[in-house]
Parts: structure tokens; sequence; C-alpha cells
């Protein structure tokens, strides 16, 4: 719980810096990027994570149970932000914004093919945690069977 609500203070903080710092200057530069974009919507997603973890947190220390709605929004929110950053650093590793204004279209269907194939597994990973894996047993989702190949 001290952990979440560090990182949660955290991410808050660097929330506002990337929103009244970064994209304000940008912005009247006009060099507001839709890489750039991600990067704030990534850091958007994973702080509301952040904020469902902490009230689930809560709820678990109070009752014992927490609320299952938290945590699976939670995760969602956070494999929501970890999609977003990986595409962002797929894109910024391909030049697009940064040497070049457009990809070709070999790159584009390469990146989709990428994006789609992760997105499906990292949901995949996500139904595993939350309907088959035993709590129980496993401390950490990499440490089960999907988790170690």
């Amino acid at each position: 719980m001290e952990l979440s609500i560090t990182f949660l203070a955290l991410y808050t903080i660097l929330g506002l810096a990337a929103y009244f710092g970064v994209k304000k200057q940008l912005q009247k530069q006009n060099k507001y990027h839709y890489t750039v974009r991600l990067l704030i919507y990534s850091i958007v997603l994973e702080w509301l994570g952040l904020v469902c973890m902490v009230n689930h947190l809560d709820d678990y220390s109070v009752n014992g149970v927490g609320s299952e709605r938290l945590y699976k929004y939670s995760k969602f929110c956070q494999s929501g932000s970890d999609l977003l950053l990986v595409l962002m650093l797929v894109l910024i590793g391909k030049g697009w914004t940064i040497v070049r204004s457009k990809l070709s279209a070999q790159g584009r269907v390469k990146i989709a093919i990428f994006f789609t194939s992760y997105a499906i597994m990292t949901g995949v990973l996500r139904h595993y945690t939350m309907k088959v894996m035993d709590k129980g047993l496993v401390t950490y989702e990499y440490e089960t069977g999907p988790g170690k190949r």
C-alpha cells in the first residue's frame, strides 16, 4: 500500500509537470506532436490505474476483500498505459515525427501487426491473471507459466 501511494504521488507530480510544463510550452511553439500526446495519455492512464489500486488496497485493508471492480479497472488502465508507451517507443524508434513526417506503408503494416500481437498477448495475460491464476500460490504474475516463457 505504501509503495502504491508513493508512486501515486510521483505520477501526480509527473502528470502535472507534463501537462503544465511540457504540453503548454510545446503548444506555444506549435510542436505538440502525437508522440508527446501518447506519452501524456500513458501517464494519465497509469495515474488512473494507481488511483484505483490505492482505493482497492484501502478497501482491502478495511474489509480484507477489497473491490474486485477497482482491481480490474486498475489492471486495465495499467495495461493500456503500457501499450501506449510501447507504441510511442516503437514510433520513435522508426523515426516518426523526429526525422520523418510519414512512415512507409510497409512500416505501418509491421507496426500494426506488432502492436496488435502485443495487445492480444497483454489481454490474454490479464485474463489469465484474473481467471486462472491462483493468487494464493503466486505472488507476482510473471512467476506464472505464461510469464516464464
